[in-house]
């Protein structure tokens, strides 16, 4: 299922023509290119950059583009295939942890694979910054060959950055007041390994959230707000 459905597009298509514009028009405003609209159009996926851009042209959050208001819609973060070794690294250099999932396995050796993948990543995000370039190019091969090895074995890798601000709060264990002592941004990474491409679109980072850590930021699309109908407003004394 793509983070931008033709549903979704079937309201981006409806609300430029409400609006009046031209595909060239929107992508003008969206401060995107004519490519970008063009895919959210014909119902491919979209960043969710590309999602809140567009969304802000029109002047609403993203999340009325991103889905219907259905019960069951879990916010979660878009992800983009990662092919590069480059790509990966620029990605979880700078990340204080990281979100790791995988599809379902059937035998041993994929679940070795990875686990190699994963505690290699985990051990690239903990490296000490800023790496020399022959240390970084070493990396970004490293992890090219990471990748390779994944994909001979039919996985496929996908990953996003998001942002969570931190509290540190002493609430007594549980069983007392909340006292706010601190709090912090912190810039993670969700990875997902997963047989197909739809396995790796998505990554739903908020079940993995402690109890005093809130994600902020554009990059999460959350269900979209459900709109009631407004009341008649009641006459005003002076008019009655």
């Amino acid at each position: 299922m793509n983070s931008c459905t033709m549903k979704t597009s079937d309201k981006i298509k409806a609300m430029r023509r409400d609006h009046g514009m031209t595909q060239e028009d929107l992508a003008a405003k969206a401060g995107c290119g004519l490519a970008t609209i063009q895919r959210a159009e014909s119902g491919r996926r979209l960043s969710a950059d590309s999602l809140a851009s567009i969304a802000a042209a029109f002047g609403i959050p993203a999340s009325e583009l991103a889905a219907d208001a259905a019960d069951n819609f879990e916010a979660y973060l878009p992800l983009e295939p990662i092919r590069s070794g480059r790509c990966l690294v620029e990605l979880l250099l700078d990340s204080s942890r990281i979100d790791f999932g995988f599809s379902e396995l059937d035998n041993l050796d994929d679940a070795k694979a990875i686990e190699i993948f994963h505690d290699f990543c985990h051990a690239l995000a903990a490296l000490e910054r800023p790496l020399s370039p022959i240390v970084l190019v070493s990396r970004e091969l490293e992890t090219r060959d990471h990748i390779k090895a994944l994909a001979e074995k039919g996985f496929c890798v996908g990953g996003a950055d998001f942002e969570v601000k931190v509290y540190e709060v002493d609430d007594d264990g549980g069983g007392g007041p909340a006292f706010l002592l601190a709090q912090w941004d912190e810039r993670r990474v969700a990875l997902r390994v997963g047989r197909t491409p739809d396995e790796i679109l998505r990554a739903h980072v908020l079940r993995t959230l402690g109890q005093w850590e809130t994600p902020h930021g554009t990059a999460i699309i959350y269900p979209p707000t459900k709109h009631r109908t407004e009341e008649a407003e009641a006459p005003d004394e002076e008019e009655m």
